[in-house]
């Protein structure tokens, strides 16, 4: 609960309470790396960029590891789990040839609209 709590005081912009929530969630769990990010991105969120230093530098004077993110899906019954910038997944050069043509067509998507945008109101 904590731990969502410190999320919607990065995005909207409560510092002062998420500042008091990552400190006691780091208090609570200091081996968590999540709450040193989340420490972290609470204080980027408002440029403060050496507080977010800091949390960082505390992260790793304990020897609290940030755990890669991942993110898995299932195809044919079998699950593939895509761990982040890592290419050792034998599917991994098709997979992100798929990413880089899906990200092309939003692209060309929003210039799309942004030029129907612009020719309805012209």
């Amino acid at each position: 609960m904590l731990g969502a709590l410190l999320s919607a005081c990065k995005m909207h912009g409560y510092v002062g309470l998420g500042e008091r929530v990552g400190k006691r969630l780091i208090e609570l769990e200091p081996n968590h790396d999540g709450r040193y990010i989340g420490l972290s991105n609470v204080y980027a969120a408002a440029s403060r960029w050496d507080e977010a230093r800091k949390a960082r530098e505390m992260m790793e004077m304990r020897g609290v590891k940030k755990v890669p993110g991942f993110s898995s899906v299932e195809v044919d019954g079998a699950i593939h789990r895509f761990i982040a910038h890592d290419r050792t997944h034998p599917c991994s050069k098709e997979v992100y040839l798929m990413l880089n043509d899906l990200g092309r067509q939003i692209k060309l998507q929003d210039c799309l609209e942004t030029v129907l945008d612009t020719d309805e109101e012209g």
